[in-house]
């Protein structure tokens, strides 16, 4: 009876070992599974990560170029100081020219003042002579009255070359600030100011040659006297 004890012991003995080590294999498959699983799972949460990561890369450096594209269009949409510098470089030339007009403009209307204050001294002196001096009287009127014309000639053509001049400034502005391609505009409108104020000019010598004539001294006048 004691052998039979003895080997029920044994066998329980050997059951228990034969059970832990099926619960030990069994926790080393658990174990295995879930080694497996994290591999598994790692590498598609570092691919999720990188992801997240290389999408925020991106929007940030497009967000960058958007930025640095914005600031780049704003000095290509305004014109730069240097452009604005030849544009007036460019102006002083003309602006030289109406100074030069200007002048001209304040001989021409001296010259034609006067002709109006001899005009009137004449036309005063006109009814109360006459024989010689009543003819020499009505001719120096019509001399003036021909100055007259020929001054107010000059100041129309040499005002309108100052026109002229002034709208060449004003285009080669508007030009730069818009980038238009309108060259020769440009010098068609200074080649017709420059032709006017030739034609001023050419009119204000025919106005002193005409002075000339009507200021000059009589021969009688200019003979010694022969009186003792």
């Amino acid at each position: 009876m004691s052998r039979s004890f003895a080997r029920a012991g044994s066998g329980l003995g050997t059951f228990a070992e034969m059970h832990d080590g099926a619960a030990s294999a069994q926790r080393e498959h658990h174990a295995g599974i879930e080694v497996m699983l994290r591999s598994r799972c790692l590498p598609k949460r570092a691919d999720c990560a990188n992801a997240f990561i290389f999408r925020n890369q991106t929007c940030t450096s497009r967000t960058r170029l958007a930025h640095t594209g914005a600031m780049n269009s704003l000095p290509n949409a305004m014109p730069a100081i240097q452009t604005i510098a030849q544009a007036i470089q460019l102006s002083l030339s003309p602006i030289f020219m109406l100074t030069a007009i200007g002048a001209l403009l304040n001989v021409l209307a001296g010259r034609l003042s006067r002709v109006v204050d001899r005009a009137r001294d004449l036309e005063a002196l006109h009814p109360r002579s006459a024989g010689p001096e009543h003819d020499r009287h009505v001719w120096e009127l019509r001399i003036l009255d021909k100055r007259m014309s020929v001054i107010n000639r000059a100041l129309v053509l040499t005002v309108s070359s100052a026109v002229m001049t002034c709208t060449v400034v004003a285009i080669l502005f508007v030009a730069v600030l818009f980038k238009l391609h309108i060259g020769t505009v440009v010098a068609l409108f200074f080649i017709l100011a420059m032709i006017l104020l030739i034609a001023g000019l050419i009119s204000f010598l025919v106005e002193v040659h005409m002075s000339l004539v009507a200021i000059h001294i009589r021969p009688e006048l200019l003979e010694k006297s022969t009186e003792a």
